[in-house]
């Protein structure tokens, strides 16, 4: 009976777990789980197999081995039940299941029925037993190869072995501390969006972009003011090159499979996966002085282009027009009878690198041709929000065209067209580098920073903000403040400032300690059994 109520519990508390909310959002580790349903489920499958190894432990069969044929028609019954009550899965796996399980149990049964019989017939049902089970989990790999198998091994090793070169060589090339950024990934569709965002974290280099189940909101916030829009809870849609953008955050090369006028090809590094190496000359140091009376706290504008500038405005300590609005002309889609919408961009002469962004209240689930050069899904799931428009020399104007099946998601005038000021863009990264800090060193845990300075200034330092960074300035322990809201920005001292920062994972040292203790509670327990015994 207390086997039973003990059990009995356990088999509620693991119901509530993924049915009452409470549980499931503790079981979530306190997070907002979303489309990421129970992946903790690992734990209620630990609670069914340790009930299932109890009963059997404890089952003398051989007296009543028909139990088990009775079990297996009561579970295959509630399985379909179930299923017609609320179907979630393929009908025909149901029913394979239930065969699978009433087998099961017809075969054991023959087994235990089987160990006073003669030796022939105990190695023909053991014989049995070992077919039937490696049938059914043949059948189970079957269906999980169907799921999970890879058919593009070869492409995939391909395309590995060439980034890691590429990124080799790139190192090689420039062993400076810098990001690097890219306009596609291995795994794109056909329509140019991917999910694939952590080559970086594989091939060891820095970048603005990743993908991560918990990731920092901070971080995420800031790339979508600047026009990389957060996608879902996991990442931000970075496959373009904002100029501006990536300069302020210390991208100074691009892998791109087409040219983006303000970069310049790195002619002593081949070109791998489709995808040259282009260098960013408006790059910005990794640290830098800044007026003191500017946070970038005050750039309120939801228009991508008019944040960037006012960042750079607030960083320059004078108003600087980085972006020029483009003139353009809209023909009219009608998509009842599939006739895209189109934009006609005037295109100024000069040095300009030219963006879009079409704002739209709901998802289109739209494609987007860009200048008849390429095409990528819009206003959808992993779809971008600013687009670069690659251009053609002596043309006059762009070609934005955008089909879907409504168009009254784009409210008229809050289109965005606008050409970067490529002259602009390198007067004030020029200003702003000529700022830089004597001595800037970064690692994995810790950067040092040297420079010398008035104390109206303040170092802006392109290291999001983590509660687990601790600043140390003149031997002193600080809290900084933050520029744009995200970028750590240190008060400076008149004369030399020397700037520590080291970073420890939170709660680490009391993760620690738990560890130990529950170490030290499991031998306690082990040896107060082993006495008992």
């Amino acid at each position: 009976v207390r086997k039973k109520i003990v059990l009995g519990g356990m088999a509620v508390i693991t119901i509530l777990m993924f049915y009452w909310q409470p549980f499931f959002f503790l079981f979530s580790l306190l997070k907002s789980a979303t489309s990421y349903w129970y992946r903790y489920s690992y734990c209620g499958i630990v609670v069914v197999l340790f009930m299932a190894a109890t009963y059997f432990l404890t089952t003398n069969f051989e007296k009543n081995p028909y139990i088990l044929i009775k079990i297996s028609l009561s579970f295959s019954a509630l399985l379909l039940i179930l299923n017609y009550l609320n179907g979630e899965q393929d009908l025909t796996r149901i029913y394979y299941t239930v065969i699978f399980a009433i087998g099961s149990a017809f075969v054991v049964v023959y087994m235990i029925k089987s160990i006073d019989s003669s030796r022939h017939q105990i190695v023909v049902s053991q014989m049995l037993v070992f077919v039937f089970f490696v049938l059914e989990m043949a059948y189970g790999s079957k269906l999980q190869m169907n799921n999970y198998h890879s058919s593009d091994v070869d492409a995939y090793q391909l395309y590995v072995s060439e980034n890691e070169q590429q990124i080799e060589e790139l190192k090689i090339y420039d062993d400076g501390i810098y990001r690097v950024t890219q306009t596609s990934t291995r795994n794109m569709s056909d329509m140019n969006i991917t999910a694939n965002y952590n080559e970086a974290l594989s091939n060891g280099y820095w970048s603005i972009s990743g993908y991560t189940s918990s990731p920092d909101d901070i971080q995420r916030d800031f790339l979508d003011k600047v026009g990389y829009p957060i996608n879902g809870e996991n990442m931000c849609i970075v496959n373009t090159s904002i100029l501006p953008a990536d300069s302020l955050l210390g991208v100074k090369y691009v892998l791109s499979e087409y040219p983006i006028n303000g970069l310049t090809p790195v002619s002593d590094i081949d070109k791998y996966n489709g995808k040259a190496v282009y260098k960013n000359p408006y790059c910005l140091p990794m640290a830098f002085k800044y007026e003191k009376n500017a946070s970038g706290d005050n750039c309120e504008e939801i228009n991508p282009f008019l944040y960037q500038k006012q960042l750079y405005s607030e960083l320059l300590g004078e108003e600087i027009e980085l972006f020029i609005p483009l003139d353009f002309q809209i023909i009219k889609g009608n998509w009842e009878e599939s006739v895209p919408q189109t934009y006609k961009v005037n295109i100024p002469e000069g040095e300009y690198a030219i963006y879009g962004n079409l704002p739209s209240d709901y998802s289109m689930n739209a494609i987007l041709d860009v200048n008849q050069i390429y095409q990528t899904e819009y206003s959808c799931w992993l779809s971008p929000s600013v687009f670069y428009i690659p251009t053609r020399e002596n043309e006059n104007y762009a070609t934005i065209t955008i089909k879907a099946n409504t168009y009254d998601a784009i409210k008229e005038g809050t289109e965005q067209f606008y050409a970067l000021d490529l002259q602009k863009l390198k007067y004030v990264t020029e200003i702003l580098s000529e700022r830089e800090a004597e001595c800037i060193e970064i690692e994995n845990g810790c950067a040092y920073f040297e420079v010398d300075a008035n104390e109206n200034e303040n170092l802006y330092i392109s290291i999001p903000y983590d509660s687990g960074w601790t600043i140390i300035l003149n031997g002193e322990k600080i809290q900084a403040s933050l520029f744009g809201e995200c970028f750590y920005s240190i008060p400076l001292q008149d004369g030399k400032n020397i700037i520590e920062m080291k970073y420890e994972v939170e709660f680490l040292k009391m993760g620690i300690i738990m560890s130990v203790l529950g170490v030290i509670g499991l031998v306690i327990i082990y040896k107060k059994e082993r006495r008992k015994n």
